[in-house]
């Protein structure tokens, strides 16, 4: 499985990302959740990224379908549509909080798919969009150039601009990776700062979550890589104004 082990791996991927890619993969690999390969797949989901709560409602979704003997393609297609579909509802679910100080001046980091699909269907209301560059990764520079397809206003800012930026915008909106059961989430290096700077200005800090993205397990570090360590923090609950979901 060193196809699917790559995928997993990709620290330059968002979770939504990576998840699609395992989905598509799965997809043309289904025997791999034959009875014989079958557990060793879904063992490799449920821990091959800690990081990522969607591998695991991925892999109970077809250990459940599985059992009762329902075909892996219904399933895999059923998952990847409620993920295509999630960001509408999320889109829908933020518009009225915009909608009240549009034309907003949003700060925001690193690469989410979720988060940039949410801001291409509410770019009506923002005034403009500012992403930090996001090292050590860099993604926000990736950011940049998607959210400018559908968006006029969006600029690519140093990491060293955070506490101006905080003062200066309306709000900060960032992704996560995980959403856990005290309400702090996981979502890339500079996100704690970001969520920091952002509580110091008195603006809010919203994060944008698919409900998948949701987990029962408690954080701890010790759950997570070494090398998701490196580019992954939690952001208390306390810092976060609210957790938009689907």
């Amino acid at each position: 499985m060193t196809d699917l082990g790559n995928i997993l791996e990709n620290e330059s991927l968002g979770a939504r990302e990576i998840l699609l890619k395992v989905i598509v993969w799965l997809r043309t690999h289904q025997d791999y959740l034959n009875e014989g390969e079958r557990e060793a797949t879904l063992d490799q989901l449920r821990h091959g990224r800690n990081s990522m709560a969607g591998l695991r409602v991925l892999a109970r979704r077809l250990e459940e379908g599985l059992r009762e003997n329902k075909e892996a393609s219904p399933l895999l297609d059923d998952f990847e549509k409620e993920i295509i579909n999630s960001s509408l509802r999320i889109a829908s679910n933020i518009y009225p909080l915009l909608q009240s100080i549009a034309p907003v001046s949003i700060l925001t980091l690193s690469h989410s798919s979720t988060l940039i699909e949410v801001m291409w269907n509410v770019s009506d209301l923002i005034g403009e969009i500012h992403v930090l560059e996001s090292h050590p990764g860099g993604e926000g520079v990736r950011m940049v150039k998607e959210l400018s397809r559908d968006i006029s206003d969006v600029a690519c800012h140093s990491d060293r601009e955070i506490k101006d930026l905080s003062d200066r915008c309306d709000l900060g909106i960032i992704g996560a990776d995980t959403v856990y059961p005290d309400g702090s989430v996981l979502n890339k290096v500079l996100s704690r700062k970001l969520a920091e700077e952002m509580r110091k200005s008195e603006k809010p800090l919203y994060v944008v979550a698919d409900r998948w993205k949701q987990t029962t397990v408690p954080y701890s570090v010790d759950l997570l890589s070494e090398s998701d360590r490196k580019i992954f923090e939690q952001v208390p609950s306390d810092w976060v104004t609210d957790i938009i979901t689907d």
